[in-house]
């Protein structure tokens, strides 16, 4: 079937791929991604070579007609060695990558969050204590955590489409598994794998924006990705509520199979593969014959041993990129704490039924989407402002500032999250208060829409940022960041019922809104340094890719 319905995201990539072959196969290997975007002293000469040789065999390829509507000069094939395209997907194709991708993504969330609202019929139904399902979410949160340090490092080094198919594949067996669990550990064990497999698309979309799009646009990419993403815990705890007290807390995870085996088709034969080393080797492969004297950069080398999945665990030493991580980790893990407690309270101090008590998760998920989107956009146009006025170019368009050889200065993408990163922790605060003292409904979820704001707000932009140092390997920093934040999540999700009992709800919940405080002056302190630092150590001269 897949061979008879020709998928959009294929159809133009399939008539640029000879004309702009040489392109991407030389522009892939010249970018510096963590400093500046300026080529080799071979370039133009290469390029000028490798046209020449085209134009002789224009007749056998491929090519686009400039007055179609699918055509773009800015991606498909500038008119001058000025104007290299990053990518030969067009813009739309890039969107229709995106959109797959982050919906995909949220398969993982939205297995999370789907098992919230019945974690006291589960419970129930199991013969155990909801402290006990709770280690259920612990378990889902270091399934989450470890799984990435083997996908990102899989996917950097062959590529992103194949290992989409499979991580979507085991989250498919995995949910159907839980489905029929008859027992806390067999549910613990199934939950596992599920968050292994459904981790795969969550981590790899940070990897193929860095592929599609450049840094003036990465930031917004981000925030359509974060977007995406904030469909699962909306739509999870929404239909995991009303599922569970209709058919029962099975069918939750009985939908999920449905929908992560839909997911699996379509990675694996809609959506084309966008790793510009891979695409940089097939391409090359596809030229040989060329004469001896027109040089061309190495293919990217396939070996077992660039998959250590330790090789970007150094990238920790680099103080720009622990403290981002450090305030993603407080930041994730507080949210997931505050997200496993609105069932509990809900349950015992509001008596709410467990389709009402996913209703109310739709403040969280409305902040979510605002954040995502709003932090995307926050984190481009400060990046690209402060771009133009470093060059001294006011009236230049984004794309064309982009390509101007210099350090950039990804440190303004975080002036955004360090607001949202001062937010949060006041909406925290106030939430766990307003939880303590039962107050009217209406003040718990205004500050659950803030948390969900500020804390997507801060991820969109900050993630960006370590994609923006760590271009090439954006699946594997995004990986080591997805472990300590997954782990951090997993103790607080497993713990805050504890806690809670132990303090107070009020009082929980301060502890966790100052520790996320704390991180603010990390990150003023990297925006105010971090080029600095970025230039007398920059990663790429210090790591082993």
């Amino acid at each position: 079937m897949a061979t008879n319905l020709p998928s959009p995201l294929d159809h133009q990539a399939t008539l640029q791929s000879d004309s702009a072959l040489t392109d991407v196969a030389e522009r892939s290997d010249f970018l510096d991604h963590s400093m500046t975007h300026v080529p080799t002293s071979d370039y133009n000469r290469t390029r000028s070579d490798l046209r020449s040789l085209k134009s002789q065999e224009e007749n056998s390829l491929h090519k686009v007609n400039p007055k179609d509507d699918d055509y773009n000069g800015a991606t498909q094939g500038p008119s001058n060695d000025d104007d290299r395209p990053y990518t030969t997907f067009t813009p739309l194709q890039c969107r229709l990558i995106i959109m797959v991708v982050a919906f995909s993504g949220a398969l993982a969330p939205f297995a999370s969050n789907i098992f919230l609202p019945a974690l006291t019929d589960v419970a129930r139904d199991l013969n155990t204590t909801v402290s006990e399902i709770n280690v259920a979410v612990s378990v889902f949160m270091i399934g989450l955590a470890t799984a990435p340090s083997i996908w990102g490092p899989m996917a950097d080094q062959f590529g992103r489409r194949y290992i989409y198919g499979v991580g979507t594949l085991i989250c498919t067996g995995a949910s159907a598994g839980c489905a029929l669990a008859s027992s806390s550990s067999m549910l613990l064990g199934m939950r596992f794998l599920q968050a292994f497999g459904g981790s795969c698309p969550l981590v790899l979309g940070a990897g193929t924006i860095s592929d599609v799009y450049e840094p003036a646009q990465r930031g917004t990419a981000m925030g359509m990705f974060f977007g995406g993403l904030t469909l699962g815990p909306v739509l999870g705890t929404i239909i995991g509520g009303y599922l569970a007290e209709a058919l029962g807390w099975r069918w939750t995870f009985w939908l999920t199979t449905i929908i992560s085996g839909v997911f699996c088709v379509v990675l694996t034969f809609f959506v084309p593969e966008t790793h510009r080393g891979i695409l940089s080797r097939k391409q090359q492969v596809a030229l040989k014959g060329l004469p001896a004297d027109i040089h061309l950069q190495p293919p990217t080398r396939m070996s077992w041993k660039a998959m250590n999945i330790f090789a970007i665990m150094p990238a920790l030493k680099f103080p720009y990129v622990w403290v981002v991580v450090v305030a993603q980790a407080a930041l994730f893990g507080s949210f997931y704490a505050m997200n496993t407690s609105i069932s509990i309270l809900l349950k015992r101090d509001y008596n709410y039924s467990t389709g009402t008590i996913g209703l109310t998760y739709l403040a969280v998920g409305a902040g979510n989407i605002v954040g995502s989107v709003s932090g995307g956009l926050l984190a481009d146009y400060t990046f690209n402002r402060q771009y133009r006025r470093l060059l001294g170019l006011v009236e230049m368009d984004d794309e064309a500032a982009a390509k101007r050889p210099m350090v950039m200065p990804f440190e303004h993408r975080l002036i955004f999250p360090i607001l949202t990163t001062i937010l949060f922790p006041l909406a925290l605060i106030a939430y766990g208060w307003v939880m303590h003292f039962q107050t009217f409904i209406a003040f718990p979820l205004i500050c659950e829409f803030i948390i969900g704001f500020s804390m997507n707000g801060m991820m969109s932009g900050s993630s960006t940022y370590l994609i923006d140092i760590f271009t090439i390997k954006g699946a594997s920093i995004t990986s080591v960041a997805n472990l300590i934040r997954c782990l951090y999540c997993a103790l607080w999700t497993g713990v805050i019922e504890l806690v809670m009992n132990s303090w107070g709800t009020g009082w929980a919940f301060t502890f966790l809104g100052l520790t996320c405080l704390m991180t603010a002056g990390g990150m003023v302190l990297t925006f105010m340094q971090g080029m600095h630092w970025r230039v007398t150590k920059p990663p790429t001269s210090y790591l082993d890719f």
